[in-house]
């Protein structure tokens, strides 16, 4: 059966629609408020094209003078440090430069110790290293495009 559709204008600012699904339906018909819409700005936003949203991902450069290996011993390292929420270890492997190395991607998917951490639920550790962060670090974003506070929130 056809559904049929009536517009009822209630105000200048909101519509009304109610739609009637027939006899199969429920008896009651569905009403919907829906905002007024303005044809320009509709027309507007179906002529603009979408281009691919961009992440904002951590660094992936291997680290200053190290061999390969010893870079992929240490990033391990202080990623098991990141799951056991072990701060002294983690201090240990960030160096001397841990802001620095808070903004690499430490794990397959460009994950940072922050996002590693906030996903183990570990809070006290979390909060630890945020303190070490600036406040732009808090916006890298996985390659899923999460930042570590979509994976807190999601937990």
């Amino acid at each position: 059966m056809a559904a049929s559709t009536t517009l009822v204008s209630s105000s200048v600012q909101t519509d009304t629609i109610v739609v009637n699904l027939g006899a199969a339906a429920d008896p009651h018909d569905m009403v919907l408020i829906a905002e007024s819409i303005d044809a320009h700005s509709t027309q507007a936003q179906q002529n603009h094209i979408y281009g691919p949203t961009r992440l904002n991902l951590p660094d992936r450069s291997p680290l200053h003078s190290e061999s390969e290996n010893w870079n992929q011993y240490r990033l391990m390292k202080l990623h098991k440090a990141a799951l056991k929420g072990n701060l002294e270890e983690t201090k240990l492997l960030l160096g001397d430069n841990p802001q620095w190395m808070l903004r690499k991607g430490i794990a397959k998917r460009c994950q940072t110790v922050l996002h590693i951490a906030t996903g183990t639920e570990k809070v006290s550790f979390v909060e630890e290293i945020i303190k070490m962060m600036k406040p732009d670090d808090l916006k890298l974003q996985d390659e899923n495009g999460n930042t570590a506070f979509c994976i807190a929130a999601a937990d």
